[in-house]
């Protein structure tokens, strides 16, 4: 079995377990989490030194979900089931239990809780805040 095909299977798994979040959360955070552990490690990050705190992979997250979907992020989370950074946890804790990801004794679900506001971070970014050139006069 290729590791792609063991990862498909896995998340099936926790899909008849949970339904709350859909596979493409699960794929969007380990996808995530690879390239946010890959920049660590390029900027010399090694071992327990390249591990990601609940509230790094958060704003990591929060920032990818932005590069990626921009003013549609919230739309993205939220068709993914995804209303607050909590969430993220039980995503990241659900995918350590079938040995996807794996924690940190000093690990906890709750290091995700409240890291930040959604609106704040997805949707007050992009309310234009005045208009940059006048509208014409139509007649």
């Amino acid at each position: 079995m290729t590791p792609d095909e063991k990862q498909n299977l896995l998340i099936g798994q926790l899909l008849d377990k949970d339904k709350r979040y859909p596979r493409e959360a699960y794929e969007f955070i380990l996808e995530a989490v690879n390239v946010l552990c890959g920049k660590r490690r390029v900027e010399g990050a090694k071992g327990k030194d390249a591990h990601l705190s609940g509230r790094q992979l958060s704003e990591g997250l929060r920032d990818l979900l932005i590069a990626r979907f921009s003013c549609m992020a919230i739309d993205v989370l939220h068709n993914w089931g995804i209303y607050r950074t909590a969430d993220f946890g039980n995503l990241v804790y659900n995918l350590i239990g079938v040995s996807l990801l794996s924690a940190s004794s000093e690990d906890r679900q709750d290091d995700f809780d409240d890291i930040f506001d959604f609106q704040e971070a997805f949707v007050k970014p992009f309310i234009l805040k005045k208009r940059v050139k006048p509208l014409p006069t139509l007649y």
